[in-house]
């Protein structure tokens, strides 16, 4: 069995955490590092498997080898839409954070209800109960006015829109998949400078 195939078998017998990929590769009789320094990285199936070739490439390096086969290269070849997720950079939280923001925003527009909103409001006022804070008190205070009063705060791209951001109580109005694809979208947009 040639490594492509070797990859291709251990991905598809690897279904969860690092335990299970560790036995994976005993098994398939792969020696590899201890798990217990590995870094947990962000939304790719094969995380496990590129985070262990990350380890051995630095290992080999370090100590003057060349790593051989270059597995990464080929399971990047074999699924290009596997990569390694890099730390993620204040800007890039930020502009996550708004881009997330503006659809929550765009939801609650939506809904004439109003089912939205008073989820915020009940959420922030649970929060408040069970941990009592100065940022929750904020929004408390912020969400007693009307929807017209609280979208521009809640969408300032300012410094004040950023820090409110940081604590906002509008969790659970976007689905997981929303929530994902604006993941997705805004790590694909271009840096600004």
């Amino acid at each position: 069995m040639g490594i492509l195939e070797m990859i291709r078998a251990l991905l598809a017998g690897h279904s969860s955490g690092a335990r299970s990929f560790v036995k994976t590769l005993d098994d398939g009789g792969l020696a590899h590092r201890s798990w217990s320094k590995t870094s947990c990285v962000e939304s790719c199936p094969y995380r496990d498997y590129l985070q262990y070739m990350k380890r051995v490439r630095q290992r080999d390096e370090r100590l003057g080898q060349k790593s051989s086969p270059d597995s990464e290269r080929v399971l990047i070849a074999t699924f290009p839409d596997a990569r390694l997720n890099a730390m993620k950079t204040h800007e890039q939280i930020d502009r996550r954070s708004l881009a997330l923001a503006q659809a929550v925003a765009d939801a609650i527009d939506r809904d004439p209800t109003g089912v939205d909103l008073e989820r915020a409001r009940a959420t922030c006022r649970r929060w408040y109960q069970e941990t009592p804070s100065p940022a929750v008190g904020e929004w408390g205070r912020i969400l007693e006015l009307e929807w017209e009063a609280i979208r521009p705060r809640l969408l300032d791209p300012g410094e004040e829109g950023r820090r409110l951001r940081q604590s906002s109580p509008f969790c659970g109005i976007l689905s997981p998949r929303e929530r994902w694809e604006i993941y997705r979208r805004v790590a694909h947009e271009p840096q600004t400078a």
